[in-house]
């Protein structure tokens, strides 16, 4: 194991960041898990926009 990466979170906790998850893996499977993380952000930014349009159009109904 090898750390990769260390930084501090804003609550000021010390993180370190190991290759274990990573070590070994094969191409086509890292390009697997980078296409998860893709589609996993996609669908979250889509939902968040899904609830900002129906909040904005409950205020718009609200103030009617």
């Amino acid at each position: 194991m090898a750390i990769i990466k260390q930084f501090r979170a804003s609550n000021g906790a010390m993180i370190y960041v190991d290759d274990s998850s990573i070590r070994g893996v094969s191409k086509e499977e890292m390009a697997r898990r980078k296409q998860l993380v893709l589609d996993t952000a996609r669908e979250i930014a889509i939902n968040n926009e899904i609830r900002r349009i129906k909040a904005e159009r409950e205020k718009q109904n609200a103030a009617e």
